[in-house]
Order: C-alpha cells, then sequence, then structure tokens
C-alpha cells in the first residue's frame, strides 16, 4: 500500500503482464512533463518542488481511482504520507511511479489474501472456538476482563465480518493476569507478560507496537492481546499501557478514566454468546477509538458500524471523555536494587531479633528451675550453681574435723 505496513516493503513484483492502462497513461503524462521540465530555461529549487509535488500527487490521486481497495482510505491521507515519503528525495516521477506500482500490487496482494472467502472462514472458525474456550475458563477463575476490539460489534449485531481477524483483544485487570497465565496454560496457549520489556514505544503521545502481553497459540495466526487496566474503589478506572521510552526505560501510558466515564465503558454491556454470558466493550467506545486511526481494517469497521450504534449514547461518551479524563507517563520500573537489599536486610535484622528472643527464654526457663531445684545439666552455668552448693558444706565440714583433731593433739 502506499501507506501503512507496505510503505517499507522491499518485495518486488513482477508487472510486466498487469494490465494499468489509466497509470501507463498518467506516466506518460508524467515523463512527458519532465521532459518538457528539462527543456525550459532551468527552473528554481522552490518550482521544481512544486512541480514535482503536482506530478505526485496526480500519480496518487489516478492510483486511488484505479484500485477499489485504496478507497476504503482517505485521499488526502494518502497523498500526503507520498509526498512525506518521496518528495524530498532525488527520485525522478518515473521511479516514484515505479516503486508506487510494486507497493500498490503488494497492497491488493495482501488485501485479497485478508478477504478471500475460505481464508475468513477457516479464521471465524478457530476464533470463535477460542474464544468459546476463553469466555468458560476466564469465567471460571474469576477474571475481570471484557471483550474488546471491533469483534465486540460483530458478535452484538450478529454479522459476521468480510475480513481475517488476527486477534482476540482483551480488557483485563491487572491483578488477574496471574489466573489468566494459568487459563493460558489450560489452554496449551504461549503466555508472555513482557510489561518490564514491552515492545511498544511513544508516538504522538500513544504507545504503538506489539501488545505488552499476549497468548500465542502454537500452529495459528490467530493470538490472545491483552489491554491492562486497573479498578479504583471510587469507580474511576486506570488504562494502562507500557513502553519503553527513548533511553530504554519502562514507563507506563496511564489513562484515568473518571467514574462517570468509566461506567460507560467498563462492563456496561452484556451478550449472549454461545449460550454463555460475555461482557463486551460498547460499539459505540470502540467505533469512536477507531475515528483516530486510518488502517484500512479499522476503515473497514468503521464503515460497518456506524449505520448501526446508538448515536445518542457515542455522544454521551465522548462528552464523558471530555470530562475529567487524564494520561499521565508514569515510571514503570521496580523498586531499584538497593531499596529491595535494604528491605530484605530490614527483614533480616528482624528474624534476628526474634531468634535473639527465642534464646533468650530458655535462660529464663532455666534460672526458674534453679530456683525450684530442678537443674539442667546440659547448661553450664546452672551446673556451676549446682556443684557451688555441694562444695562449701563439704569444706566447713573438713575444717571442723582439723580443729577437733589440733585440740585433741594438745590435749
Amino acid at each position: 500500500m502506499i501507506v501503512g505496513d507496505y510503505m517499507n516493503s522491499n518485495e518486488l513484483i513482477d508487472i510486466e503482464n498487469i494490465e494499468t492502462e489509466a497509470i501507463e497513461e498518467e506516466k506518460e503524462n508524467a515523463q512527458e512533463q519532465e521532459n518538457v521540465q528539462e527543456q525550459e530555461v532551468e527552473l528554481s529549487d522552490e518550482k521544481k518542488k512544486e512541480v514535482k509535488k503536482e506530478q505526485i500527487t496526480a500519480l496518487v490521486t489516478a492510483y486511488y481511482n484505479k484500485f477499489d481497495f485504496l478507497q476504503n482510505q482517505n485521499l488526502s491521507e494518502l497523498i500526503n504520507k507520498s509526498l512525506n515519503k518521496y518528495l524530498d528525495t532525488d527520485l525522478t516521477i518515473e521511479e516514484i511511479n515505479d516503486e508506487l506500482m510494486q507497493l500498490i500490487l503488494i497492497a491488493k496482494k495482501e488485501d485479497d489474501k485478508r478477504h478471500d472467502g475460505d481464508k475468513v472462514k477457516d479464521n471465524h472458525k478457530e476464533l470463535y472456538e477460542k474464544l468459546d474456550q476463553l469466555v468458560s475458563l476466564l469465567a471460571t477463575a474469576g477474571i475481570d476482563y471484557q471483550l474488546a476490539g471491533a469483534l465486540c460489534s460483530y458478535l452484538k449485531y450478529g454479522e459476521e465480518s468480510k475480513r481475517i481477524h488476527d486477534d482476540i483483544d482483551l480488557n483485563m485487570n491487572e491483578d488477574d493476569l496471574g489466573k489468566f497465565g494459568e487459563v493460558c496454560r489450560q489452554l496449551g496457549f504461549d503466555f508472555h507478560d513482557n510489561r518490564m520489556n514491552s515492545p511498544r514505544v511513544l508516538q504522538n503521545g500513544i504507545p504503538h507496537g506489539d501488545h505488552e502481553v499476549v497468548a500465542e497459540i502454537p500452529g495459528s495466526d490467530l493470538h490472545i492481546g491483552v489491554f491492562c487496566f486497573q479498578r479504583n474503589p471510587d469507580g474511576s478506572i486506570n488504562n494502562r499501557s507500557y513502553y519503553k521510552d527513548e533511553e530504554g526505560n519502562n514507563k507506563v501510558w496511564n489513562e484515568y478514566m473518571p467514574p462517570e466515564f468509566a461506567k460507560l465503558v467498563f462492563g456496561a454491556e452484556t451478550i449472549e454468546f454461545n449460550g454463555k454470558p460475555l461482557i463486551i466493550t460498547p460499539p459505540e467506545y470502540v467505533y469512536s477509538l477507531k475515528s483516530f486511526t486510518r488502517q484500512q481494517k479499522d476503515l473497514e469497521d468503521i464503515k460497518f458500524m456506524e449505520d448501526k450504534i446508538d448515536k445518542d449514547k457515542l455522544a454521551r461518551i465522548r462528552e464523558a471523555k471530555d470530562n475529567g479524563r487524564r494520561v499521565d507517563l508514569l515510571d514503570a520500573n521496580p523498586k531499584k536494587n538497593d531499596d529491595i537489599e535494604s528491605m530484605m536486610n530490614d527483614k533480616t535484622e528482624e528474624k534476628v531479633e526474634e531468634n535473639s528472643m527465642e534464646y533468650e527464654k530458655p535462660k529464663v526457663y532455666v534460672k526458674n528451675d534453679n530456683n525450684n531445684n530442678n537443674h539442667n545439666n546440659n547448661n553450664s552455668e546452672s551446673g556451676f550453681i549446682h556443684y557451688r552448693g555441694l562444695i562449701v558444706p563439704y569444706i566447713v565440714l573438713l575444717v571442723m574435723v582439723a580443729i577437733i583433731e589440733i585440740f585433741n593433739f594438745l590435749s
């Protein structure tokens, strides 16, 4: 695609046999314009840039009109992203056109794959099977969660999407991630908690990248992605997304949702899925989030939802969002090693003091035994007291015997 994931693709496609009459015509026109420019008096750099801008705009517009799948996107955004990529380069309009053709055909191939009927059917079958297993085990484990993403709207309105879904998104209470790991192990999923080693980075004030908490399904392209949150006693919610800053420090993008806002989004809506209750994120809130993204799949979801959602509820959500919501960028690093060692030392000292008291008790007990003439021969102090009590009378007796013998001798 001109934009998105395909802009940086290096894949080359054989385009010799592809019919691109309208594009070739535009290509010839662009080349003619370039030839005319070469024959004219040398233009200023500013004027050359303006001409190149017009040529790129004409090319992108021609492609946009040629391929239906591009029309899910915004033409102005496609033009702007193409200008950002090519306007300040040394590439000729011919070279830019060749590259755009390749990128668009790659995107078309991926789009066809994502919307292939058989592949979509297989993907949805697996998706619903895994979701059914999850719903049962998450309920049994008492995990605080709700389904997130566009899947909520497709399930609520009882319609199948026409595309492949890459993941099942869940909002989940951070306190329950340990239990979720156990659920994943029961299902044979590979559970990864990368909050302290997040693949996300901050772009335009919002973390971008893969989920920091994810469960991969062996042998499948499908995975479970978790968005973390915390519940506060007053009913407010903290949505927490972990990322690394430019220095590699662990940070948290913490979105505070005041109680009135949180009440409209979390736990507000339950549907029935395969005979089981399933808490979902209201489609109105999903719609409001996707309104800020321009990926093709998001635009498809928006188009599906726009004539089905409750517009009044959407307005209430947007109003509540503007009233008290805030975002804080917080330090996510655990306690420093010094602090941990200090805590360990404190605990060690407490343990030593406890042990010292335990050793004192037998000493008191031994002394009490001596006062009651219950001697403990295994204690050196008690042994000394015991023998000292026998020796003194014995010496006195010897002295008396000696005096008597002396008196008899003198007599």
